[in-house]
């Protein structure tokens, strides 16, 4: 049977001699697996393959088998992610976060959607990216149905995690960490660099949004790239 669908590429396996097995999210199926057959030694099939790349991908599958790509194509310019150490950087953080979080092999046109735009704004922008991937997990949260109430004001200036909501009590984020999260919720993506921040409650923040994600979900998630970040943004 042959399979047509847009893929985003999370990471790619090497699989005997000359084959790749090829990590990714698609657009019809979720997370899926696709095998790649002697196409390892080809530097521009290798190219496509990079973390976060958008392909359009015919396969054929048979039986219980892994589909196997026959042709493939790009479905986005993405060469400054490639190229730029901030952007590859937030885009390793990106396939951490989903091959982590998201396990399901069904459609979820929303979350495909939401992970095409944000990889291609990613790439677009010529702003500086040290808030892309704060701006990414607060709405990750929105696309999962954890989004938390916007009820920030002077009064309510500390979120609680547990609640999901801006308190008057101090509840794990702090308040300045309460308001950056605030204005990642209510500030387009492509603006989102003209959030203040230093660099240690950037990676704080990271990892208590993490908490939060993985506490509604059920699961602990520890992502190893928010290290890498904070050495490269710091």
């Amino acid at each position: 049977m042959v399979v047509k669908t847009q893929i985003i590429v999370l990471n790619t396996i090497k699989h005997g001699d000359n084959g790749l097995v090829v990590q990714c999210y698609s657009r019809e199926n979720g997370r899926m697996a696709f095998f790649l057959r002697g196409r390892t030694g080809k530097r521009s099939m290798n190219s496509m393959l990079h973390r976060v790349s958008i392909l359009d991908t015919i396969a054929y599958e048979s039986g219980s088998h892994m589909p196997v790509i026959r042709e493939m194509s790009p479905a986005a310019d993405l060469g400054p992610v490639i190229t730029d150490i901030y952007k590859n950087t937030v885009a390793i953080f990106i396939c951490e976060v989903i091959t982590k979080f998201i396990r399901e092999s069904e459609p979820n046109p929303a979350l495909y959607s939401f992970l095409s735009s944000n990889i291609q704004i990613l790439a677009a922008t010529d702003h500086p990216v040290y808030n892309f991937h704060l701006h990414f997990l607060a709405h990750l949260c929105r696309i999962l149905g954890f989004f938390p109430s916007s009820n920030y004001s002077a009064e309510n200036k500390y979120f609680d995690p547990q609640a999901a909501r801006f308190t008057d009590i101090p509840s794990g984020f702090t308040e300045n960490e309460s308001l950056i999260f605030y204005r990642l919720m209510t500030t387009p993506l492509t603006e989102s660099w003209k959030i203040n921040g230093s660099g240690k409650e950037r990676t704080s923040l990271a990892g208590k949004l993490t908490s939060y994600l993985s506490e509604h979900l059920g699961i602990t998630i520890e992502l190893k790239s928010i290290k890498i970040l904070h050495e490269i943004f710091s």
